[in-house]
């Protein structure tokens, strides 16, 4: 039984490096304690970076208008009124 070669292409104007910037590190584990936290009624998943502060990893929400919100953007930092690390 002959095994299928699977190809695909990318047409973009991006460099090499900065499409495949983060293949590398999807295959390394990283170990991080992530926290669900709820925030102006709304759930984010963020990685802790201090007692009061995270990274935003995902935001969890039924209205689509939220995810068009700036502040809730992935990446961002998300300051919280408690230890969000207990």
């Amino acid at each position: 039984m002959k095994e299928e070669l699977k190809v695909s292409l990318l047409y973009t104007c991006l460099p090499l490096e900065q499409v495949l910037e983060n293949h590398a590190a999807q295959n390394v584990k990283k170990d991080v304690n992530y926290k669900e936290i709820n925030l102006d009624d709304k759930t984010l998943i963020v990685e802790p970076t201090s007692s009061f502060e995270g990274r935003l990893v995902r935001l969890i929400s039924s209205n689509p208008t939220d995810y068009l919100n700036p502040k809730f953007q992935p990446g961002s930092i998300i300051r919280a009124n408690y230890n969000i690390i207990d």
